[in-house]
């Protein structure tokens, strides 16, 4: 039996939505208007896998939620972006609200994805839980010119248990 899923239906109490349910920007407006979306592939481990669509102009925090509720993980430890690849780089790090600025960047919650002007094979890293150190490894995977509301689990591939 896979483990891949394809989703058609809403979950989550963060409002993360699923692939049929992902309401898109108005037709109506012009092209210039159009915000870009994200895919993301984010991989912890080689059998365990999200993919993820998620709007240009939504900030790290909202992309660290999808990560989490995607994986049914509890939001209870702090986090970090690395946009360079590399792990632990402080010139690099963007880090949880709740977390000490001193050597990072910005706050998650301030610094929307759009910042970093992503294009398709670009790769970043996200940790999550600073003690058990749960390292995922994100690339995007494509780039939709439409706007995207909500994050949006395309696929999911392989389970973790947090504790």
């Amino acid at each position: 039996m896979s483990n891949t899923i394809l989703y058609d239906k809403k979950i989550g109490s963060k409002g993360i939505v699923f692939k049929e349910h992902c309401e898109q920007s108005d037709n109506k407006k012009s092209k210039d208007t159009v915000k870009r979306s994200l895919v993301l592939c984010v991989s912890i481990g080689t059998n365990c896998y999200r993919h993820i669509q998620i709007g240009e102009d939504k900030t790290l925090i909202k992309l660290h939620q999808a990560i989490i509720e995607s994986i049914n993980f509890d939001d209870d430890h702090l986090h970090s972006f690395f946009m360079n690849n590399r792990i632990w780089d402080e010139d690099c790090e963007y880090i949880s609200p709740n977390g000490e600025l001193s050597s990072a960047n910005d706050y998650t919650d301030r610094v929307k994805l759009s910042k970093f002007r992503l294009k398709k094979g670009d790769k970043f890293i996200y940790v999550f839980d600073y003690g058990d150190e749960w390292r995922f490894k994100i690339e995007v995977i494509d780039i939709i010119n439409e706007s995207t509301l909500q994050p949006v689990i395309l696929k999911s591939v392989g389970q973790v248990t947090q504790y």
